[in-house]
């Protein structure tokens, strides 16, 4: 039998062995692929990033990032396949703030964002509500006139509920006092969304400022009728602010954030903040980002997770005083 003494000297022995073996993996991370789950279908706004940051952390980190998509209960399957997975940096999540709203609109959710860790920020777009061609309105303030005066007979799109088209619609009531008669219609992506007004199966839509949604805005098979940054986009120049228009409130600015399980190493934080760091600054990434209608901007982990909390706490009062929800709303 073994005496106390040797299975005290055997419990260290073991103890040492995990501690060095466990550096050893932090210095030595990555030495196998990394997933970037994205929790949308593919051809959304998440994926052409996503795959250029992928092409470059190969280059920065000498291992291949996998881009794989989870889509499903509005982002919530991907979100919670990252949440429970191990907190070794294999496994991240590239992803919008809707991820953020989840939780807070459903307890039922399986996933708290205290699962997660910031690894960092990118890339910013803003967002553009426009309508189908054919409808007679130019400005926010003549859409809502619509609206009113023609109660019931319009949709809008939008890539799915809790949303950037789903809160602002929201919003727009909490400031008019009224319930505007619109019915949400949500899809899965950015592509049917659009393609839901170039049909003219809804009548409006708010979507990321994309070069897909400005071809047609370009071609005039959509009219843009507001931009809610706080500055005109240098994409579309001649498209007026929310602001300009008369509701201020009407802001809405997203982030692609890169997030991993809660507890990662402090060490593999900073090798991947590294790494996109190293991306943000390359001048052909830029180009290529901007070519998207994107901007590059940045974010260590620790303002990525601060900038995500904040903009739940933002939005919040909005989804518990508006009617956001699953399916279509009115």
């Amino acid at each position: 039998m073994i005496n106390a003494k040797k299975m005290i000297i055997l419990l260290i022995g073991l103890v040492f062995v995990l501690i060095v073996s466990s550096g050893w993996a932090q210095d030595n991370y990555p030495n196998r692929p990394i997933q970037l789950i994205v929790p949308y279908a593919p051809g959304g706004t998440l994926d052409p990033i996503t795959r250029l940051v992928a092409e470059r952390l190969r280059e920065h980190l000498g291992q291949p990032a996998i881009v794989v998509n989870k889509p499903g209960a509005g982002s919530a399957l991907g979100a919670s396949y990252v949440a429970t997975s191990k907190p070794d940096g294999y496994t991240l999540l590239v992803t919008t703030s809707v991820f953020a709203n989840l939780p807070l609109l459903n307890p039922n959710v399986s996933y708290k964002l205290s699962d997660f860790c910031g690894i960092g920020t990118l890339t910013k777009y803003g967002w553009v509500l426009f309508v189908h061609k054919d409808l007679p309105v130019k400005t926010l303030p003549e859409l809502v006139d619509y609206i009113k005066k023609n109660p019931k007979t319009l949709s809008y799109s939008s890539t799915g509920a809790f949303g950037a088209a789903n809160l602002l619609f929201e919003l727009l009531n909490i400031i008019l006092k009224v319930n505007l008669n619109i019915e949400h219609v949500p899809y899965t992506g950015l592509g049917p969304a659009l393609t839901a007004v170039l049909g003219n199966h809804s009548q409006a839509s708010i979507l990321p400022i994309s070069s897909v949604v400005r071809k047609h805005i370009e071609s005039k098979e959509i009219r843009p009728l507001t931009i809610f940054s706080p500055q005109r986009s240098r994409f579309l120049p001649d498209v007026p602010t929310s602001a300009e228009q008369g509701f201020p409130e009407m802001i809405q600015e997203s982030y692609i954030y890169f997030m991993g399980p809660a507890r990662i190493p402090a060490p593999v934080i900073m090798k991947l903040e590294g790494a996109l760091k190293k991306i943000a600054e390359e001048k052909e990434f830029q180009k290529r980002v901007e070519d998207l209608d994107y901007t590059v901007e940045f974010n260590d982990p620790a303002t990525a997770m601060k900038v995500i909390l904040d903009y739940g706490k933002k939005w919040e009062p909005v989804m518990k005083k508006g009617n956001v929800t699953e399916g279509p709303s009115k």
